[in-house]
């Protein structure tokens, strides 16, 4: 396995979602996983996360590497459209049910967007 990439909206004001994004990165590096926190400005960290998580910056310039995994929020259309062709596994990360459909056309599917595999914070 590659790296574990997720994707993460530049909010820096407190964010529950964004601060799960972080701890997930933080307990997989804590257990061996070379994981990280991709964040469309360059010099952007989120500044509730915990301080160790690795950022890494301009997810529209980043190498993805076909053994890498993608994890995609459901309330982020700008990075689902960017890694639409990417040739890896991608995991959508369903934080809140309200908004799993949100941003996708009548007709179109998760599954068209190369997602395999799905994580949702609950039951």
């Amino acid at each position: 396995m590659g790296r574990i990439l997720y994707f993460s909206h530049d909010i820096a004001s407190p964010r529950g979602g964004i601060g799960v994004l972080y701890e997930h990165v933080a307990v997989l590096c804590r257990n061996g996983f070379d994981a990280f926190v991709v964040h469309t400005a360059a010099t952007f960290r989120y500044p509730f996360g915990p301080a160790e998580v690795r950022v890494l910056p301009a997810y529209a310039t980043l190498d993805i590497h076909p053994d890498d995994v993608l994890v995609i929020p459901e309330d982020h259309p700008t990075a689902i459209t960017a890694i639409r062709e990417a040739k890896c596994e991608k995991v959508l990360f369903c934080q809140n049910h309200y908004y799993v459909f949100r941003g996708l056309a009548p007709g179109v599917s998760w599954n068209d967007y190369g997602f395999s595999s799905y994580l949702c914070v609950s039951e």
